[in-house]
């Protein structure tokens, strides 16, 4: 005998249990709407009450849940014992094949735990159907039957959790880096974890060296209804690249979704406002506001309008979010409509006008002035005409403004390295762009040549960072992914908990990421109320890292402290292959109002070393007020086409009506690239201000128009210009003979 009086001989249990839990996400077959309506006449009164019910959440939530999180949980003895404890009323099936498949040792199988969302149905019942498949979800009020597939997703979940055991906790910030994969002769550091920086959404690089985090410390619902979101700076103290010190420089606010060094203080925007902050007094924290537009939409976090990114004409852009309409400017004290698109904005001045395009999270451009952005399932947009150049001619139907850079047809794939977190909803998307978010150029050549111009997207659901070849196709781009050894992304992470939501060029050479790092990373608004009770959505909320991804060939540090320099110094900035120094050395000489600088840098426009640094400093002449013809002349003439594609830019912004420049303009109607044709057409509406010279722009448009009638873009871009000249343009295209078919498409109606 023994001392439990039972028979037999009985076996030590001598491993030491490790516990493990999770959910299965088990999807449901979804009855349609009409369904549930037909069922309102059902004799039966269940089954006419589940039909009421089912359609007030389709009108409360406008659908239905797509998924149900079933509790799992093991302890597991070491080899000597499996406990497996699972939710629902489960079938014999289960037992049957977790005793079989779960080896070595013993295991025990229990249900009716954690939770009872009905009877769990094996593939074998399901297929058999019945009460416990069919009629059985009438009575727990679930909105359709298991779906096929449950029994294997229930399984599989479970051996997980068995030889993954606490898989799904946070990580500390060393365990976590463990976790990562970047390619090969890349490395990834953390500059900034927490207690240092929590929950940050959006950073941007001070001239100062300070990095300034906005944290939406809210999200995704607040805290007791009370707004804590905060932007603070980070110092480094060593200058080593990594940070030291945390100040708080403003609390209280709600869901701020981005921040910008400018002048003495920031910029922050947090709807409904977009505000200036300062500290007067020296203390760290900001003591003086001022509002600078308001009237944004108060949407959902994921949804608001955000900032910022630092346009080569010096003025700032920003995501719009969902659509907002009407903003009021406060130093102008006048309302203007932003048509729910990107804007952008010039904080002086008051000015604000829309922008071709409208991005979820992450407005971004390259060298060359070109935008891109994106919405949660397309991660790559190229907006490819201005706003301001469609709004000249209201008489044209011009081409859908946004160019989805991956071509349409389905959502790209994305290939995480993390075990995929069950879905609330929409589960055809499972291993597809879901969040795509912060579309980013890489604006330097300190990664290897092949790195520069390539793109950088987050996808935090799927816990990775996607690169892509952004190829010129035409006036436009292609986007294609760029797969790394064993099919993997640039950047993935084991760690379910990583969660990259900005990515873009630091001044320093290296790839810069920002990780939210939480449990939870979808809003409520599309989560079941079920998963709701299961899970902390706010799971996190006192972490975040910030890392750097560079070469290991690079000898990384800080970046420079510009407000250090003189003036001739940031000059010589500009000449850097760093995209982003070169914006900070441009927007200190124009606060400053260099313009003894101008000599210099109109020297740099015309014999600068790189293409780039010659078109930027072509921009920044202009910012300063320096800019001449002969300048834009000479730019021009510039051996590289996207030089050029600046130069007649400035031409028709700074110098409309210039004789000299038409001149040198016409020229290049035939020019070999297409994007100088494109933004020719664009620039030379601005050039017709009466007399002969209207008759000379007509000319050219016309040249361009016909000899291009087979480039949409080049022919929309003519056609933003034609208002001015509209008869005479008119004439010239009708009086050409011999017609091509694309010609004849201009013409004919």
């Amino acid at each position: 005998g023994n001392p439990f009086g039972l028979e037999g001989t009985l076996t030590e249990i001598k491993g030491i249990p490790v516990c493990s839990f999770g959910y299965a996400g088990i999807a449901f077959d979804l009855p349609s709407a009409e369904e549930f309506k037909q069922r309102l006449t059902d004799a039966n009164p269940t089954i006419k009450q589940h039909a009421a019910n089912m359609l007030e959440i389709l009108k409360q939530k406008r659908m239905l849940p797509s998924t149900y999180p079933l509790p799992l949980q093991t302890w597991q003895f070491g080899d000597d014992l499996t406990m497996v404890f699972m939710g629902g009323e489960v079938v014999v099936d289960y037992a049957l094949r977790l005793k079989k498949e779960l080896k070595p040792g013993y295991v025990w199988v229990s249900a009716y735990t954690n939770d009872d969302p009905g009877y769990i149905a094996s593939e074998r019942v399901r297929n058999e159907g019945g009460y416990e498949v069919d009629y059985s979800m009438y009575f727990y009020n679930q909105p359709g039957r298991w779906a096929t597939g449950t029994e294997e997703l229930i399984i599989k979940r479970i051996k997980d959790l068995k030889e993954h055991p606490q898989s799904e906790r946070p990580r500390d910030p060393e365990e976590s880096a463990k976790l990562m994969q970047v390619p090969k002769g890349f490395r990834i550091e953390a500059v900034a974890t927490e207690p240092l920086v929590m929950d940050p959404v959006n950073f941007a690089f001070g001239p100062d060296g300070k990095l300034w985090v906005a944290e939406m410390a809210d999200y995704p619902l607040g805290e007791d209804g009370k707004p804590i979101g905060r932007v603070v700076f980070l110092e480094d103290d060593d200058r080593d690249g990594k940070f030291d010190r945390r100040t708080l420089f403003l609390s209280g606010l709600t869901y701020p979704t981005g921040v910008f060094p400018w002048k003495e203080g920031v910029i922050v925007s947090a709807a409904p406002e977009i505000f200036f902050a300062k500290d007067t007094n020296g203390d760290g924290a900001a003591d003086e506001k001022q509002v600078l537009f308001s009237g944004f939409g108060d949407f959902n976090p994921q949804h608001r309008m955000n900032g910022f990114a630092y346009g080569l004409d010096g003025r700032l852009y920003l995501a719009g979010g969902d659509p907002n309409r009407v903003i009021h400017s406060a130093l102008l004290d006048k309302d203007v409509e932003i048509l729910g698109n990107d804007f952008r904005i010039e904080p002086e001045t008051g000015m604000i006008e829309p922008e071709a395009g409208r991005t979820q999270f992450g407005r971004s451009r390259d060298d060359w002035g070109n935008w891109f952005g994106n919405d949660n399932s397309r991660p790559w947009f190229h907006y490819v005409l201005p706003e301001r150049s469609v709004s000249r001619n209201p008489h044209v139907v011009f081409p859908r403004n946004i160019v989805n850079a991956f071509g349409g047809g389905e959502t790209p794939p994305v290939y995480p390295t993390s075990r995929v977190t069950e879905r609330f909803n929409e589960l055809h998307t499972a291993n597809r762009f879901t969040s795509a978010c912060s579309a980013a150029v890489f604006r330097d050549d300190s990664m290897g040549g092949e790195m520069e111009g390539t793109g950088f997207v987050c996808d935090p659901v799927h816990n990775l960072v996607q690169q892509v070849r952004l190829t010129p196709n035409g006036v436009t781009f292609s986007a294609e992914r760029i797969a790394y050894e064993g099919n993997r992304e640039f950047l993935s992470s084991e760690d379910t908990w990583f969660r990259p939501v900005r990515v873009t060029t630091g001044p320093d050479g290296c790839l810069w990421v920002a990780d939210m790092y939480r449990q939870v990373i979808e809003h409520p608004e599309w989560i079941p109320d079920h998963w709701q009770t299961q899970l902390n959505l706010r799971a996190g909320a006192d972490r975040g890292r910030i890392y750097r991804i560079f070469s290991e060939k690079l000898q990384v540090a800080s970046w420079p402290r510009l407000t250090e320099m003189g003036d001739s110094e940031l000059v010589g900035l500009m000449s850097s292959e760093n995209g982003v120094l070169r914006d900070l050395a441009q927007r200190l000489l124009i606060e400053r109002r260099g313009r003894e600088m101008i000599p210099e840098i109109g020297e740099l426009a015309m014999k600068g070393e790189l293409p780039q640094v010659r078109g930027q400093a072509l921009w920044t002449v202009a910012g300063l007020g320096g800019l001449t013809e002969e300048i834009l002349e000479r730019g021009l003439g510039d051996e590289d086409s996207r030089v050029v594609e600046q130069a007649i830019a400035l031409s028709g912004e700074k110098f409309p009506g210039s004789e000299r420049l038409l001149e040198k303009l016409s020229g290049l109607a035939g020019n070999e690239s297409v994007r100088v044709r494109f933004q020719l057409g664009l620039a030379l509406g601005g050039f017709a201000v009466g007399g002969r010279q209207d008759e000379e722009v007509a000319e050219v448009l016309g040249e361009l128009l016909m000899e291009n009638a087979g480039e949409a873009w080049v022919r929309a871009a003519v056609l933003s210009s034609a208002v001015p000249v509209a008869l005479p343009l008119l004439k010239i295209v009708l009086g050409k003979e011999r017609l091509t078919p694309e010609q004849r498409e201009v013409v004919e109606p």
